[in-house]
């Protein structure tokens, strides 16, 4: 087993004397851009949804609450139930139930899209609290606040690792390493209508041939990782993102393959219950900026613009 990175949170605690505020403390955490994998599998005889995120270090969410005395606790913008719910969760958990005051929430991510946005808030939310309670709480222990919030997580509590993640349990199945593979991802949305899902409406139970499937998937990406292999990593993705076509239909995913192995792209990634993919390019190739012109150009015609290009980086 590999130990964990220590916590790399933005928290801050700032008493405040004299302006009218108890405390206030801020929370940040990162997005991702979906998942290289996700599935089930057979752990102990119980199949257990799980799934390995692509991280994404360039956006994120930040959160602020500033504890008053007030008639509650509320939230802006007001329809982040879930992070307000973290709060009050926290708050709770730090020996102070009943706070009241205001949490502010700014979020780059749009929700539905599979981008994290919900797990980012919530957890952006549940540093925030424990700052301003006067605490710095261990991943593990945001994971199953963050659980009990929204019901089912991302890993984004945990920096800089890569690892097995049960999101309906907030539980690490299996650490991998602190080493992520480097990509230049194409990223665009999959549905030309734009809507995004939820993600808690979708089913978590598979066949016993799916959990055959994602048996052999899984031990292909865990020995990837073994090996730092970011090529054979791709192609555990791309079999992770065909096989969730039965159950997600993305309409532009052939599309998006077809250009993938037509450009000798590594592979391709979706967030498997949300509506983005991405093209996963190998940085250091003499023709990456062709490949992205390629790409651009072809979604320019389909008359989208709702795409980006980023870099997932390596860690160490």
């Amino acid at each position: 087993m590999v130990t964990p990175l220590p916590y790399a949170g933005a928290d801050t605690i700032v008493p405040l004397k004299g302006h009218g505020f108890a405390s206030r403390g801020t929370g940040h955490c990162t997005s991702h851009h979906g998942e290289l994998i996700q599935g089930t599998l057979r752990l102990e005889g119980v199949a257990t949804p799980c799934l390995l995120s692509l991280p994404r270090r360039d956006k994120g969410s930040v959160c602020r609450l500033e504890l008053f005395e007030s008639d509650c606790l509320d939230v802006a913008p007001s329809w982040k139930q879930k992070a307000l719910r973290a709060a009050k969760l926290t708050l709770a958990q730090c020996g102070l139930p009943g706070a009241t005051g205001r949490l502010s929430l700014r979020c780059e991510m749009e929700a539905g899209f599979g981008l994290g946005a919900s797990t980012a808030d919530v957890v952006a939310a549940i540093r925030a609290a424990a700052a301003a309670a006067g605490r710095r709480l261990q991943p593990e222990e945001v994971a199953a606040i963050a659980v009990k919030a929204e019901t089912a997580c991302d890993p984004s509590m945990f920096e800089h690792a890569a690892l097995l993640f049960a999101p309906r349990q907030g539980r690490v199945l299996e650490w991998w390493g602190n080493w992520y593979p480097d990509y230049v991802v194409f990223g665009c949305n999959l549905r030309s209508d734009g809507e995004g899902i939820d993600t808690l409406s979708l089913s978590p139970h598979y066949s016993e041939a799916e959990l055959d499937r994602y048996e052999s998937l899984f031990d292909a990406a865990r020995q990837a990782f073994h090996r730092r292999d970011a090529a054979a990593v791709a192609a555990t993705a791309t079999k992770s993102a065909v096989l969730n076509q039965s159950r997600v239909r993305l309409e532009r995913f052939d599309m998006l393959l077809t250009l993938s192995t037509k450009l000798g792209a590594l592979g391709v990634q979706i967030s498997h219950s949300g509506i983005v993919g991405g093209v996963l390019l190998d940085p250091l190739e003499a023709t990456l900026s062709q490949k992205i012109s390629a790409l651009t150009q072809a979604w320019l015609a389909l008359g989208d613009n709702r795409f980006e290009v980023f870099r997932t980086g390596r860690q160490v």
